[in-house]
């Protein structure tokens, strides 16, 4: 009984946390997911140009871990944005450690990781403006779904729906 009480108490304080997103300019969401670990990656994104336009996106990502989905996702995210032609993007994702590994605030361990790492600060430098920050997950539902849909798609496969 004691337990159930505290989850609903963090569950309520996490409910306030809603992430701070300035619709002025675009923003998006990514995420990743992973079959068994190592196992099959997914990856999926949402880009918003604005509240009325947006872009869903899913990308098989092969074999690795989970933190290797979630830096496809990352990567996902950015390179449409930039393949859309914008060059100011708020990114937000429930993975610290990726959010912190792209910020390079962290140094990578597994050097499986660092490929995707590389093509990752190679879209960054072409934003003028972009920020990484992370949400719990609850906030991050569209992208989970996405890059679990992802995972039933035949490696290397890229679908892009715009709305």
């Amino acid at each position: 009984m004691e337990d159930n009480k505290r989850s609903l108490k963090v569950t309520k304080v996490r409910g306030l946390l809603e992430p701070c997103i300035d619709k002025e300019k675009p923003w998006g969401f990514f995420d990743g997911a992973c079959q068994g670990v190592p196992g099959y990656c997914g990856a999926g994104a949402v880009l918003f140009i604005d509240m009325s336009q947006y872009y869903l996106v899913r990308f098989a990502a092969g074999q690795g871990t989970n933190n290797r989905a979630e830096f496809f996702a990352l990567w996902i995210l950015l390179k449409t944005a930039i393949d859309k032609g914008i060059n100011q993007l708020q990114g937000m994702g429930d993975s610290k450690l990726v959010i912190k590994w792209a910020n390079q605030n962290y140094n990578i361990k597994n050097p499986a990781l660092l490929p995707i790492l590389h093509q990752i600060l190679e879209v960054k430098i072409r934003f003028d403006d972009l920020s990484s920050s992370h949400i719990y997950h609850e906030f991050n539902s569209q992208a989970d779904h996405l890059s679990k849909e992802a995972l039933s798609l035949h490696d290397g496969t890229f679908i892009e729906h715009d709305f």
